[in-house]
């Protein structure tokens, strides 16, 4: 048996983060996964988005689960069986056709996702210094991406559908070695075998936080070409804004991993939450406005920058409020839940225009704030 490796040691920061990077491989892939869907598996394009929903149903479920069985499992066994099922599963889509098939076998790829992902989250989330390292974690999802989008197109036109599926399998690998280093830590237990829950009103506060905020940006970024269209601009021009900004979504995620702490050591966290969440409102809000292709590409900026800065501090706050790691895994769910509401409700909206889907989200954003203001209070619940 190994030794316990403590939450704070820089192998085991460094493997949930690694892990939290790979695990989503089939999230921020999705293009090119859907299309391989369509033109190697002979789906539908239709099919084909229902069975990539399917599988974030699948990574949705695992998540929750996890909140639940988290402190009767060993994080780092559950990291690996979780990979290992993603592995299997992508493996056996390599020569898979049909709706039924696929669906089945992508709802599987995503509960051990799932499973992985939230391990990585927990991991972070009772280390002393939670904001840093969502901070770092959420800056190499964003930047893995940027890579695997550049790359993984090459890979299947190379290879196909074959080659794509073997090469997240192969991710999923690099994902189990890092499993073997990921803390299995945790907090002390509680009278009835786990630490004590947080107050209703702390749990009500993040999970409700976490979901609007998601939802709000879920909204208008499911339609952000339309509004470069509604203002006359190309699908070049904005196609390139919406490339360009993610690199201020990474900007996003390292700010907060280098500058959370000293920030909210003199503004506190609830004003740095301010700040960013009043910008986001506000440079939503301003999508609105004619869109020259400047103006288009700078709130796009704004927008990515504090989509990726909002998430690592909200999870900070979170892990603030209840060090146990709790209720950052009950509130991971919420992210998916609101990417995965967020759509249904602006495709309802945009039937009267994109201006509805515009202040929509703006105020699911700036709601948010309303929502996390008992998590962000002055007294705080310390269960580690």
């Amino acid at each position: 048996m190994r030794t316990p490796r403590g939450p704070d040691a820089p192998a085991a920061i460094a493997a949930a983060i690694v892990i939290g990077a790979l695990s989503p491989s089939s999230l921020t892939m999705m293009p090119v996964l859907v299309q391989a869907f369509v033109e190697r598996a002979g789906l539908t394009e239709a099919q084909a988005g229902l069975v990539a929903s399917i599988e974030v149903l699948g990574i949705l479920a695992s998540t929750i689960g996890f909140s639940f069985l988290q402190f009767r499992l060993r994080w780092s066994r559950a990291a690996m069986a979780g990979l290992g099922l993603f592995i299997c599963a992508n493996l056996a889509s390599t020569e898979v056709s049909g709706f039924a098939a696929l669906a089945c076998l992508r709802f599987a790829a995503g509960l051990g996702a799932g499973m992985s992902i939230a391990t990585g989250f927990v991991a972070l989330a009772i280390t002393r210094h939670p904001d840093r390292w969502f901070g770092w974690m959420i800056a190499a999802v964003l930047g893995y991406a940027a890579i695997g989008l550049w790359f993984v197109p090459i890979i299947y036109r190379a290879g196909g559908l074959a080659a794509l599926m073997c090469g997240f399998a192969c991710v999923g690998l690099l994902g189990m070695i890092a499993a073997a280093f990921i803390t299995d830590g945790r907090p002390a237990e509680g009278p009835l075998g786990g630490p004590a829950a947080a107050p209703l009103l702390l749990r009500a506060s993040a999970l409700l936080s976490l979901f609007l905020f998601f939802l709000g940006y879920g909204i208008i970024w499911t339609y952000m070409t339309l509004v470069g269209n509604a203002s006359g601009l190309t699908e070049q021009q904005s196609s390139i804004a919406l490339t360009s900004s993610q690199i201020f979504g990474i900007f996003g995620a390292i700010a907060v991993a280098l500058a959370a702490e000293p920030v909210e050591a003199r503004i506190g966290r609830r004003g740095a939450l301010a700040i960013i969440i009043c910008l986001g409102t506000a440079g939503t809000a301003c999508f609105s406005l004619h869109q020259s292709f400047v103006l288009f590409c700078a709130l796009n900026g704004v927008f990515q920058f504090t989509w990726n800065a909002g998430q690592p501090a909200l999870l900070g706050a979170v892990a603030a409020a209840d060090q146990s790691g709790r209720l950052v895994t009950a509130a991971v769910p919420m992210q998916f839940l609101g990417y995965t509401v967020g759509p249904a409700i602006a495709a309802l909206l945009v039937k009267g225009g994109i201006s509805p889907v515009i202040w929509v989200s703006a105020g699911f954003i700036a709601v948010s704030f309303l929502a996390l203001l008992p998590l962000t209070g002055k007294s705080k619940t310390v269960l580690f």
